[in-house]
């Protein structure tokens, strides 16, 4: 709700934004209660074409050594002056990627840890992936919303040390750091994970948790 609001009041107010998120195909429910109290979830399908076009992009990341194909679909939040912000959702469920891999954009609270770090994969490398195959290379800020974007942060700073020419970005999470999703990490883990440059180089662990922070979750003390 909060990020949805957050794009309602930005095209209302004429911002410059452009949102990526998850395509998550199960990731409307109905809630019942059964005789004991306890909720339940039931899935609501909902018709994808209906109101999201697929783009003809495509790219990749890299998790646990493989390659995992991601293709966007976009949807189009409309202000009350007309001013437009597209919203890029994120999409693993194509023939090229394994059964398991096809389910990592299903849903937002969904599987264990080990799920949940490939989707901050898909999300936060990918998110990058995707915005700069679609030509958006002059993003001035980008914003975090809770944890699963978190890894965003080390595809920018990757990107840093693959081209002389361009500092990186400073990302600005106004909600929650979501630090913990690095300090239980350890960096053969990343490694394997994300395939990230940066990773494989002689920077030691801790050293690089420290460059992530300061880097990439300062909020600018004005």
């Amino acid at each position: 709700m909060l990020a949805g609001d957050t794009l309602r009041a930005a095209a209302d107010l004429g911002i410059s934004m452009i949102a990526v998120t998850l395509m998550h195909r199960q990731g409307y429910f109905s809630q019942s209660l059964d005789a004991s109290g306890w909720q339940h979830e039931d899935p609501i399908p909902w018709n994808i074409e209906r109101y999201c076009h697929e783009l003809p992009i495509r790219t990749d990341v890299t998790i646990e050594g493989r390659y995992v194909q991601l293709r966007a679909w976009k949807y189009e939040v409309t202000g009350c002056g007309r001013h437009v912000i597209p919203v890029l959702l994120l999409d693993t469920d194509l023939d090229e990627n394994s059964d398991w891999d096809r389910t990592l954009t299903n849903n937002l609270y969904g599987g264990d840890s080990h799920y949940r770090l490939c989707q901050e994969v898909v999300l936060g490398v990918g998110g990058v992936r995707v915005l700069r195959a679609l030509g958006y290379n002059d993003v001035a800020r980008f914003h975090m919303n809770e944890g699963h974007a978190a890894l965003l942060g080390l595809e920018l700073l990757d990107e840093s040390a693959k081209s002389s020419d361009r500092s990186p970005l400073t990302p600005k999470m106004c909600k929650r750091f979501a630090v913990a999703a690095f300090s239980r990490l350890i960096l053969r883990f990343l490694r394997g994970m994300t395939g990230s440059q940066l990773i494989k180089s002689s920077v030691r662990f801790l050293d690089l948790i420290s460059l992530i922070i300061t880097k990439c979750f300062a909020v600018p003390a004005n």
